[in-house]
C-alpha cells in the first residue's frame, strides 16, 4: 500500500464514530469459524518509526492484513475503515493500552513468572502484578514458578513436531524423521532464532533428539545482515518469527539450508468455552443496544 492510500485510510479512520472494539487478547483463541477476525500489531521499533502501516501477516489461524503502529486505537480505526463488517479484534499485547476499548483480557505468564516484581526497567513487568485481578483469565505458558492469582487460570502446552523448507515450503517433513537423518548422514545442524527466550526453542528441539550448535539473536532481530554465512552447516532451524523477516530477504528467502519450526499451542478448552460465551454476550448486547 502506498503512502497516499496509508494516509487517506487513516483520515477515514478518524472520521468514524467510536464504536465498542471486540478484543481477545490471544490470537485466533475461542473465536467462531463464522466471526472476522482481524489482528492489530504494535510493531517493531522500525516499523513504528512509519506513523501507521499496514503490514500482512501469515499466520496458521490468520492470513490478513495487519496495522502495526504504536497508537492501537488509531490502528484498530484503520482497520475497522477498511474492513467495517469485521466483528473481532485481536490486539497482541495490548494489555496496557488502556485507550483501547476490550471485552476480554487475558494475562500470559511464562516460566520466568513474574521475575522480581518490578516494573521496567528495574524488573520485566510492565504492569504490577496486582492488574492480574482485574483481567478475565491468567494463562500459564509451561511450568510456571507460583504466582498469586484472583482471576480464573488455565493452561497452555506448546510443542514442536514439523518442520518446512523456507525456500520451499512444499517440503515438509517431521523433526522425528530429521533425528534419523541425523543419525545416518551424520547431518550438521544448527538452531537460529531472535527472540526473547531463546534457550527454550533450543530446549524444545534438544527433547525432540535434535543435536545442533546454537546461535541466539538478538530479540526482534530484523536479519539486514545475513548471520548465516560463516557457519559451514547442513541445516539451519529457525522460529516462524524468524521467517516472516527471513523472506524479506532476497538471499536468505532462497537459501535451501533454513528450515522453519512452527510451534503448536494447545489451549485449555475450558478458556475457549469461556471466550466464546463472553463474544456471545457481548455481541448480543451490542444488537440489543
Amino acid at each position: 500500500m502506498g503512502r497516499k492510500a496509508q494516509v487517506r485510510h487513516a483520515r477515514q479512520a478518524r472520521r468514524l464514530h467510536h464504536r465498542d472494539h471486540r478484543l481477545v487478547r490471544r490470537l485466533g483463541i475461542g473465536v467462531d469459524h463464522d466471526q472476522r477476525r482481524r489482528v492489530v500489531l504494535r510493531g517493531s521499533a522500525q516499523q513504528r518509526r512509519q506513523r501507521l502501516r499496514i503490514g500482512h501477516r501469515h499466520h496458521r489461524l490468520v492470513d490478513r492484513e495487519a496495522p502495526v503502529g504504536r497508537d492501537r486505537v488509531a490502528a484498530a480505526k484503520l482497520l475497522l475503515s477498511m474492513h467495517p463488517t469485521c466483528d473481532v479484534l485481536v490486539s497482541d499485547d495490548g494489555l496496557q493500552h488502556r485507550r483501547l476499548a476490550r471485552d476480554f483480557e487475558i494475562a500470559v505468564i511464562h516460566g520466568r513468572g513474574l521475575g522480581n516484581g518490578w516494573l521496567l526497567p528495574a524488573g520485566p513487568l510492565r504492569e504490577p502484578p496486582r492488574r492480574l485481578r482485574d483481567v478475565d483469565a491468567v494463562v500459564f505458558n509451561g511450568r510456571v514458578h507460583p504466582v498469586r492469582i484472583y482471576s480464573p487460570f488455565f493452561f497452555l502446552r506448546t510443542e514442536v513436531s514439523d518442520t518446512y523448507c523456507l525456500a520451499k515450503p512444499e517440503r515438509r517433513g517431521s523433526l522425528d524423521v530429521l533425528v534419523r537423518r541425523q543419525a545416518q548422514a551424520n547431518l550438521r545442524l544448527m538452531a537460529a532464532c531472535g527472540i526473547g527466550t531463546p534457550e527454550s526453542f533450543f530446549q524444545m528441539l534438544r527433547d525432540r533428539g535434535l543435536r545442533f550448535k546454537t546461535l541466539a539473536l538478538p530479540d526482534h532481530y530484523a536479519y539486514r545482515r545475513n548471520p548465516f554465512p560463516r557457519h559451514g552447516v547442513d541445516g539451519i532451524l529457525i522460529t516462524e518469527k524468524d521467517a516472516v523477516k527471513c523472506r524479506a530477504d532476497r538471499t536468505l528467502a532462497h537459501d535451501e539450508r533454513l528450515w522453519v519450526v512452527p510451534l503448536r499451542a494447545f489451549v485449555d478448552q475450558r478458556l475457549t468455552e469461556l471466550i466464546e460465551t463472553r463474544l456471545r454476550g457481548a455481541q448480543n448486547g451490542s444488537e440489543a443496544a
